[in-house]
């Protein structure tokens, strides 16, 4: 089910919740690029989930305890400019991945499109982007998920 959500300025946009929503050709940039990130993806995503959970950080301090330890049992992550590129192409294709449409006139024709937006929607999507992660998840590999129960054999 999709859902609607506000973007500054007055606008609205409607945001796919789930896999079965989103068309192969949209999904296909969001997975080769998850899968070009490989194992890093896991604690960056921990890290977003631990950002969005919460409003928008305003002032650094808060994101240690008083003794200065950190507040937010997130991963310390130092990337390379090759990631970091990798990344921020990833979280643009999810955008442009999840937007179903908006009541800015004509959908963007691919995710550079989202560039040229007014940097308050640009920011807002992305952090929606950042919140629908778990969509492209893949299904963990296990013998459980393999196994048919039907079969006469087990497999």
């Amino acid at each position: 089910m999709s859902r609607t959500i506000d973007l500054p300025g007055g606008a609205t946009a409607v945001l796919a919740d789930n896999k079965n929503e989103i068309t192969p050709r949209r999904r296909r940039e969001v997975e080769i690029l998850g899968s070009r990130l490989g194992r890093l993806m896991e604690p960056l995503m921990t890290a977003a989930r631990i950002l969005c959970e919460g409003d928008v950080i305003e002032d650094r301090s808060t994101l240690r305890t008083d003794d200065g330890d950190p507040k937010y049992p997130g991963p310390d992550v130092d990337l390379t400019e090759q990631q970091l590129r990798l990344l921020s192409r990833l979280n643009d294709a999810t955008v442009f991945a999840i937007l179903r449409s908006w009541s800015l006139g004509p959908l963007p024709a691919t995710a550079d499109d989202l560039l040229d937006l007014d940097p308050a929607v640009y920011d807002a999507l992305r952090l929606e982007a950042a919140k629908a992660s778990d969509i492209f998840a893949r299904d963990e590999f296990s013998v459980d998920n393999i196994e048919d129960p039907a079969s006469p054999t087990g497999d």
